[in-house]
């Protein structure tokens, strides 16, 4: 069972990871001379959506596993619906927050195309047991 206790650290550790990723991208527009209010619009919903996407990727899955640990074959395919949900939703969202021309696009994406390398590199260096 994967305790509430471990899944809020884990979130923790991502989000301070991506806030640095972040913080890293404004400065790389700035240092172009391409930094607005969009850019900083665009890094603030990218981080907020990747984040949420982290979150309820991870709560759904401890679910799953909880939950249908005996039947592998429904668990594998709620945790691919839950997947696929997910993905229209922020795909959903990035749209909506495309064509308000709120946030500069490129840098609401990158938020989330940096989430997977984190965990990658959160993954080679946790400890084993954690």
């Amino acid at each position: 069972m994967v305790s509430r206790k471990f899944i809020l650290k884990q979130l923790l550790i991502v989000a301070i990871a991506l806030a640095a990723c972040v913080g890293a991208m404004y400065g790389v527009f700035a240092l172009l001379g391409k930094f607005s209010t969009q850019v900083l619009l665009g890094g603030i919903v990218g981080y907020v959506l990747a984040i949420g996407y982290f979150f309820f990727m991870s709560i759904g899955n401890a679910r799953i596993a909880e939950g249908h640990s005996a039947d592998a074959t429904r668990g594998k395919a709620m945790a691919q619906g839950g997947m696929l949900l997910r993905y229209v939703a922020v795909f959903a969202l990035l749209v909506v927050f495309v064509k308000t021309g709120l946030c500069e696009p490129f840098s609401m994406v990158i938020p989330l195309a940096l989430l997977h390398p984190i965990l990658l590199v959160y993954e080679f260096f946790r400890k084993g047991g954690a």
